[in-house]
């Protein structure tokens, strides 16, 4: 399947401040289309594999969606934030990672066509965010299985950087509260993280 390959940079930029329910929404909005691309894959697959036989591998939405915006050079610590760690966003920058979640949402519409989900009887006050993360977490973490598995049988290359990323998404995705922050490659190669808390993991070799 063909799609619109989009990388939307995650760039900060003027909007007006938005509070804490409003940012739950968001996070609401991009789940569901996380999971309606992870779903589609699913369904074409079904579908051609009821009307021909053919062994032909087709590329999941979600884990090309996830592919793009590791390659696309971004911000880790806001990447980190939208993939695994939306409930530990800095709220001192709440407008940032609400942009990010809209910017993601809009690219998801342009690649894959998805129409958004009717919110209007939604009271997203009552919404626990620590619930809308895990759905996220679950979602994101099956998907970066994949892509690792994907890169180990070689079908897929990524550079020292970007497996730099996916290796800093994996151990936030274990400990989001100290979710990573900085991801850097040295002249050996290998690839050294820095938590939230300043502290600095072990090299990984990459």
């Amino acid at each position: 399947m063909k799609h619109l390959c989009i990388l939307i940079s995650f760039v900060f930029g003027n909007v007006l401040a938005i509070t804490e329910t409003e940012f739950k929404k968001e996070l609401y909005i991009t789940n569901f289309f996380l999971g309606a691309i992870e779903q589609k894959k699913s369904l074409v697959s079904t579908l051609r594999n009821s009307l021909v036989c053919s062994t032909e591998t087709i590329d999941n939405p979600l884990d090309t969606t996830i592919e793009d915006l590791v390659m696309s050079n971004p911000e880790i610590a806001y990447l980190v934030i939208t993939l695994v760690a939306p409930d530990y966003a800095d709220p001192e920058l709440l407008d940032r990672s609400g942009q990010d979640e809209r910017n993601l949402q809009e690219k998801i519409r342009l690649d894959y066509h998805i129409k958004d989900p009717d919110i209007s009887n939604i009271d997203f006050a009552t919404y626990n965010l620590s619930n809308l993360a895990d759905i996220r977490r679950n979602i994101v973490r099956k998907s970066l299985r994949r892509i690792q598995k994907k890169i180990t049988e070689g079908q897929i290359e990524f550079s020292p950087i970007e497996k730099c990323y996916l290796k800093a998404l994996e151990i936030s995705m274990g400990e989001p509260m100290k979710r990573i922050i900085i991801a850097s490659i040295d002249v050996e190669g290998n690839c050294h993280l820095h938590n939230l808390d300043g502290s600095r993991d072990r090299p990984f070799a990459i």
